[in-house]
Parts: C-alpha cells; sequence; structure tokens
C-alpha cells in the first residue's frame, strides 16, 4: 500500500488578517451535497434484438442533452442467462471514445445499475450478443445530467483557489492531492458532487451527509485524476465504483462516512494517513495555524485552498461538543468531504460545511480528524478491515423500485 508520510515543509503563505464569528449555540443549517443537475426519465422501451445467421445481433442506443459537462445512464440488461451467450455493452462519448465497456459477468445483474460519467452532452451506447434470447435487451430507464458548475459559497474575499497542476513540482503536495477524488451522486432525482480521500487501499473518507446508505453508495462513481493538465484539459480520469457503505463507519453528528471502493484504488493513487491523535500530541493545532485544502469545488476539476488560509478557532462547537473547527480557507458546495492539511502535510480536518448569505455559522467548518478517529477507536473499528455487518443493520436499501 502507498501509504504518505508526514513531513515539514516550507510555505509561503500571504496571510490577510480576518475575523470570524460565530455563536455556538446556533443550530447549523441542513447540510447537503451540491447539487449540480437534474435525473431525466427515458424509459426507452426495449427492442427485440435480431440475430444474422451466426447468431451476432447488435443495438445501439444515443441520447444528447445540449450543455451537458457529463451525462450518466441508468439501465438493467434483460434476459442473459442462456449457456450459450455472450454480451458486452459500451458506453462511447462524442469524440467516439470508450468510456467504459462491460462485460457478460458484469452484465447479469438484476437490477438498474448506474454507468460511468461520459464528458459531454452526447453518449452512445452500444450492445453486442452472441446467441441472445428471445428476451435479451437492454432497458433504459433514466439519464443523469450534470450541466450546472455554479455554487457562490463559502469565499473569503477574492477566491484564493488554485488548480492542482501548478503543484506538479511540490512532491508533498502533489502526493497528498492523489488519493483526493471527484465524487458523483445521485439524490432525490438530481444528481450531486462532493470529494473523498482514500485512507487505506480500499476504504475512503468523507462527509455522511454526501453518502447516507447504501443504495446512494451503489449510485456514486468515484473519479481520480480528475483535474486540469498543464495544457488545460482534463486528462486521463480513472473511474470507481462505490461496493460498501455500513452504518458502523458512519456518524451524523461527526458528519463523516468511510465506504469501500472497488478495486483498491489506494494501492494505486495513494492513501491519507490517519494518525491524527499523535500527530495532534506533537503539534497541537490551534487557531491561526497554516492549512491547506485539496478539493473539488462545485464538482470542477481538483484544485487547492492554501493562500489565506488558517485555522480560525479551535475548538468550536458543531453538531457535537467541541467536534469543529472554523477556518478561513475558501472553498465552495462539491468541497464537502475534502481533506484538511496542516503545514506539516498531516491530515488534521475533514471538511464539512462552508458559510452562506443568511445561515446560521458565519465561517467555514472542519471536523477535527481526531474526533473521528477516537470514535472508531471507542467502537472497536480499523479502517484496514471491513467490519462485519451489524445483525439487521444489512445493505437494507438494495431495492431499486422506484430509484
Amino acid at each position: 500500500m502507498a501509504r504518505i508520510a508526514a513531513f515539514a515543509f516550507a510555505w509561503s503563505l500571504c496571510i490577510a488578517p480576518f475575523s470570524l464569528a460565530q455563536d455556538p449555540t446556533e443550530p447549523a443549517t441542513p447540510r447537503a451535497a451540491q447539487v449540480t443537475g437534474i435525473v431525466l426519465d427515458v424509459n426507452e422501451p426495449l427492442s427485440p434484438l435480431v440475430a444474422n445467421v451466426e447468431g451476432r445481433a447488435f443495438w445501439q442506443w444515443e441520447y444528447s442533452h445540449p450543455g451537458a459537462n457529463y451525462l450518466r445512464v441508468q439501465f438493467r440488461p434483460v434476459g442473459l442467462d442462456g449457456a450459450d451467450l455472450s454480451a458486452s455493452l459500451s458506453f462511447w462519448d462524442q469524440s467516439g471514445r470508450l468510456v467504459r465497456r462491460l462485460g457478460l459477468e458484469e452484465l447479469r445483474k438484476d437490477r438498474l445499475v448506474w454507468s460511468d460519467a461520459v464528458d459531454g452532452d452526447y453518449v452512445l451506447v452500444t450492445f453486442r450478443v452472441t446467441n441472445p434470447g428471445p428476451d435479451t435487451a437492454i432497458e433504459i430507464r433514466r439519464v443523469a445530467v450534470q450541466n450546472e458548475t455554479s455554487a457562490a459559497l463559502s469565499i473569503i474575499g477574492d477566491d484564493d483557489t488554485e488548480k492542482i497542476i501548478f503543484y506538479k513540482n511540490s512532491p508533498l503536495v502533489w502526493e497528498l492531492q492523489s488519493p483526493v477524488a471527484r465524487l458523483l451522486l445521485i439524490q432525490d432525482h438530481l444528481t450531486a458532487s462532493c470529494t473523498g480521500f482514500m485512507v487505506s487501499d480500499s476504504m475512503m473518507m468523507t462527509n455522511f451527509h454526501c453518502v447516507r446508505s447504501q443504495l446512494e453508495c451503489d449510485d456514486m462513481k468515484v473519479q481520480f485524476n480528475y483535474h486540469e493538465t498543464e495544457l488545460g484539459r482534463i486528462g486521463e480520469v480513472t473511474q470507481r465504483d462505490c461496493i460498501g457503505f455500513d452504518p458502523q463507519l458512519t456518524s451524523e453528528e461527526l458528519d463523516y462516512a468511510l465506504v469501500r471502493v472497488e478495486g483498491d484504488p489506494g494501492a494505486q493513487f495513494g492513501t491519507i494517513s490517519l494518525d491524527a491523535l499523535a500527530g495532534e500530541a506533537a503539534t497541537p493545532p490551534a487557531g491561526g495555524n497554516p492549512v491547506l485544502i485539496i478539493q473539488h469545488p462545485a464538482g470542477l476539476p481538483k484544485k487547492i485552498a492554501r493562500t489565506n488560509c488558517m485555522i480560525a478557532e479551535l475548538p468550536v462547537d458543531g453538531l457535537a461538543p467541541d467536534s469543529d473547527f472554523s477556518h478561513s480557507c475558501d472553498t465552495l458546495g462539491g468541497s464537502s468531504g475534502s481533506p484538511v492539511f496542516n503545514e506539516a502535510g498531516i491530515l488534521v480536518g475533514l471538511h464539512h460545511y462552508g458559510f452562506a448569505e443568511g445561515g446560521s455559522w458565519s465561517e467555514n467548518r472542519a471536523i477535527r480528524i481526531s474526533k473521528i478517529i477516537g470514535e472508531l477507536a471507542d467502537r472497536g473499528i480499523r479502517i484496514d478491515h471491513w467490519p462485519a455487518s451489524v445483525p439487521g443493520d444489512g445493505p437494507g436499501e438494495t431495492a431499486e423500485a422506484d430509484r
């Protein structure tokens, strides 16, 4: 497992004076993932496949939504039980690039499934089958359209966030950013966005208000390397599925969720150490300490906030006593679930709240990582070991009757 080791590095920060007030007695504004678009019902009729003399059949379906930044297709394969049958389902973008191809074993899931995100406003779906049965088909139910990238929240003065590519030659920052991912969510018939980061080979941390159930985990895509290159383009993005949600690994009060991601991406992209208790014992964080946040604000390509970015007050009451610290770092909706690091590259916070005009809190907030680690320790949870299910707490929401 690639694991990030903390070491000191020099920062040159331009820090402006600021004053952030808060009333710890005020309740928090309800937290929610950043809405980025809509889910549209399509309900494409099932089309019977007609095989040629060699027993091969081909079907395709295309969809466009002008102005979309990405599209996702919800589909269900049917009639794939034949012993001699073979099949593949492919998704293509507007340039003709293959985004994902699913084989027969991946297609033999008797439920609705959301595809990977296809960048742009056009998607082509192709279905190739050998020896199809009389009922073999692909049902297209819905399309998710991401067409909103604005979220005018949580900027203090000018927007000081920077493209992460500007730090490619900074070894520590570049290593810290690699495990940070963009999360594409489906919630309440809307598309939404958050940020998350790998803490072990297969386990990712984000906010509970981003992923609240096994159903939302099933519908989520995790994107690594979603950032601009030196040429201003999006590079090679890796998409993975969320495959495990366990209530034991979540807290609404501390607003965290640890979920399992397919394919052990932490082994490829690295992990962020959760050794916060040792870190706080060695260098206790305090108000005025510089920090940085690596994030996907508004679902945009990865950015970093480090200029004029510091802890304002620690501790402050959140949804639990002394659970939070306030900070002056620029964030947007979609930054929820982002890691907050101190100047030594040690994880100290989980960003979960950005102030808004008329909101209950008047500053940006992060959960203290030491509080999360302490709660997991009290529960006997190890992040490198997926816990056994608690009786009665199983996935529970796998039924997709009207998802």
